[in-house]
């Protein structure tokens, strides 16, 4: 009976130690601003989403531009399990002109495609216009 009482008071210590060295942790590093390699700082999600590019594709009629839906316009369109995967998550410079591609085939070949994307960073806020496009292109006559 005592034998029992031990090992459960040792497995509380244990466990209590252990949430303690989780909690304790990341406070010493980011909040006490603590330097120690036995201490890691907390970083949940710290470059998730790095690189991914967050593009807003427009028609334009020479005057004003109007914003399209590419997963609507791109529904009904037979796509390989690639391109979809592309229509829905654009993380390169390349997928950013395969969805203007796909949307000027949709749209007919007069159709003047223009998009505006931001890359994730991990600097300032997290976004950064991505030079390679902007709203003065006519992303069809590529």
């Amino acid at each position: 009976m005592n034998q029992d009482r031990l090992q459960s008071v040792l497995r509380a210590i244990l466990f209590l130690g252990f949430v303690l060295f989780m909690v304790f942790g990341p406070f010493y590093r980011q909040v006490l601003l603590g330097e120690s390699h036995i201490f890691r700082r907390w970083m949940m999600f710290h470059d998730r989403g790095v690189s991914i590019r967050d593009a807003t594709f427009y028609l334009s009629d020479g005057e004003s531009l109007v914003e399209l839906d590419r997963k609507q316009v791109l529904d009904g369109v037979d796509l390989t399990a690639g391109e979809a995967a592309d229509v829905w998550r654009i993380n390169t410079v390349n997928e950013v002109r395969l969805v203007a591609r796909l949307l000027c085939d949709e749209l007919g070949d007069d159709a003047d495609i223009r998009a505006v994307v931001r890359v994730g960073t991990m600097q300032g806020n997290g976004w950064q216009q991505d030079t390679n496009f902007n709203s003065d292109q006519n992303l069809c006559e590529d």
